[in-house]
């Protein structure tokens, strides 16, 4: 992806409820999600040949989350112990900021 393409992803919306997920006016539904847990450092290595400060993280552990949706980035997506999401989109990461607090 290239600069251009990546911000222009930028604040876009996404809201993730129930079995349903919409990124940018695109919706999945009826999702089935599977959670595990692992330590950030293990799976980015794992999944993408990085670490933590590449990402400008710190080591945690996190709860990986797995789909069956279509869209790209949310087939397999983190969750940081901060209730930050981060999806990986051909070579990009982004991170989304929780709306709601609690």
């Amino acid at each position: 992806m290239d600069r251009a393409e990546a911000e222009a992803m930028l604040a876009k919306p996404l809201d993730i409820r129930g079995a349903r997920i919409v990124f940018d006016g695109k919706a999945c539904e009826g999702i089935r999600f599977s959670r595990t847990k692992e330590k950030l450092s293990a799976y980015l290595e794992r999944v993408y040949k990085i670490g933590p400060k590449d990402l400008e993280l710190t080591d945690q552990l996190i709860e990986v989350i797995r789909t069956d949706c279509g869209l790209p980035g949310f087939q397999e997506y983190m969750r940081l112990g901060d209730r930050r999401l981060v999806i990986q989109v051909r070579g990009a990461f982004f991170f989304f900021e929780p709306k709601v607090t609690y």
